[in-house]
């Protein structure tokens, strides 16, 4: 009796740690769209491209409901197994055992559901800290004009504004504060929300002719820049972004533009961007080059340029419709050393390796044309020496998955774009060794 005990203790504790490592699968790629439908739980359903604390949060919620059913489950159970034992004691104080641990059960997860959602609400609340911005704008309830002023006002008296906002929420300013040079940002408030009504263009701190509902950024630093037509808004990209929801622009833009300035025109400065279908820089991807001569151009009176290209449609660069994270570099025209080896081994052993020394491959080329059939859906490993950008293709017309590499890869086959198809699979263990999917590429040395 007490080994049967046992085996179903560690039978319940293996089941257990397999669902948790299924659990933590999912949290793994829970920045993916979700291939399947949701239920809704206790009210509320998983959004397409959930974040890690929306995941949990839906765990959490669906703990508690499936705790909940298996508890009062429990209870019926034991109430039919006690009315139904009438005559045999040691059954029926059995059945007494499961009542009392289904009522114990519904006990606990009520409990911890108050204490978690009604003592303290805090703890159930998934949410980074946010750090006050260094460039942008502040709105104030009250005059922020100078350092000063903004430094000794109440935190709940001021808004720092680094994206553009549909909404204020309510917050209610009479001054605006410029965190950023007046020469490199203007502020646009609306008097409506979602940027309706008349907007007033503001240029400089100090005291707002109207009191916003919503406010629009405009920067006019040259760099690389993703524009929403519909709306008029505009985002500067000043870093890679994996997730373009934290600038309040996934699924949105239609439009990427490159400022130049008079500078960048004469010193033929290119800058680049590389455009992902889904967050962390997974999915289809799309290269774009400032000097690609794609798109229109407008030249300004100061020298400076502007280039907008369209995002959506499949060419020689790639292909993406609705970008959800972004890859930006500068070209370095002039690369004074390094390479990018592309290697048919792992770590690059010797034999079959390719190497492109201090060049540009623009656009895609497909592996076979420049770096041998060897190498076509069988790259495994990529050595750069110095500041190189490696972009890959699933496909040998720029399409399918698309990943970008800025160092050494010794086991490409650890990353999605090296898992295609199966070499062989051992049985037993679920473990395949995978074969690698690239078919073309681009190489742009960078800044």
């Amino acid at each position: 009796m007490i080994k049967h005990k046992t085996n179903k203790k560690i039978l319940i504790i293996f089941s257990l740690i397999v669902l948790t490592v299924l659990l933590l699968d999912n949290f793994c790629y829970a920045q993916k769209p979700l291939e399947i439908k949701y239920p809704r739980v206790l009210g509320k359903e998983l959004s397409e491209k959930p974040l890690l604390p929306e995941y949990i949060k839906y765990i959490f919620n669906l703990a508690l409901l499936l705790g909940g059913l298996i508890a009062f489950g429990a209870l019926v159970l034991g109430g039919f197994r006690y009315m139904s034992s009438v005559g045999s004691p040691p059954a029926m104080d059995d059945a007494k055992d499961q009542i009392f641990s289904g009522i114990l059960g519904l006990v606990i997860l009520l409990s911890s559901y108050l204490i978690l959602t009604t003592v303290n609400p805090q703890l159930v609340i998934l949410k980074t800290k946010k750090t006050p911005i260094k460039a942008g704008v502040v709105l104030c309830s009250a005059d922020c004009t100078t350092d000063a002023q903004l430094m000794g006002l109440a935190e709940d008296k001021k808004k720092y504004i680094g994206i553009n906002y549909p909404s204020l929420e309510g917050f209610t300013a009479s001054h605006i504060h410029f965190l950023s040079s007046s020469g490199d940002l203007e502020a646009i408030v609306y008097p409506q929300e979602n940027w309706e009504g008349k907007g007033e263009k503001i240029t400089s701190s100090g005291p707002l002719p109207i009191v916003p509902k919503s406010i629009m950024l405009r920067w006019k630093l040259p760099g690389v820049y993703l524009v929403d037509t519909s709306t008029g808004e505009e985002v500067f990209l000043t870093s890679d972004i994996p997730n373009l929801s934290v600038l309040r622009f996934e699924d949105k833009a239609n439009k990427i533009k490159f400022k130049l300035s008079k500078n960048d025109v004469d010193k033929n400065v290119v800058y680049g961007a590389v455009l992902h279908e889904d967050r962390e820089y997974q999915g289809q991807g799309k290269i774009f080059l400032s000097n690609s001569g794609k798109g229109s151009s407008t030249t300004f009176l100061d020298g400076s340029e502007e280039i907008v290209q369209d995002i959506q449609g499949l060419n020689e660069y790639g292909d993406v419709e609705k970008p959800s994270s972004v890859h930006i570099f500068t070209v370095n025209n002039n690369p004074a050393s390094g390479y990018v080896k592309l290697c048919e081994k792992e770590e690059c052993q010797p034999g079959g390796e390719q190497v492109f020394e201090q060049t540009q491959i623009s656009p895609p080329y497909k592996l076979k044309d420049l770096a041998g059939d060897n190498l076509d859906d069988n790259l495994r490993a990529i050595e750069i020496e110095g500041n190189y950008l490696l972009v890959l293709f699933e496909n040998d017309n720029a399409t399918g998955k698309c990943a970008v590499f800025k160092r050494s890869i010794p086991k490409l086959t650890d990353y999605p774009i090296g898992k295609c198809g199966i070499d062989v699979c051992i049985p037993f263990v679920n473990y395949c060794f995978w074969s690698p999917c690239p078919s073309s590429f681009a190489i742009y040395p960078i800044k």
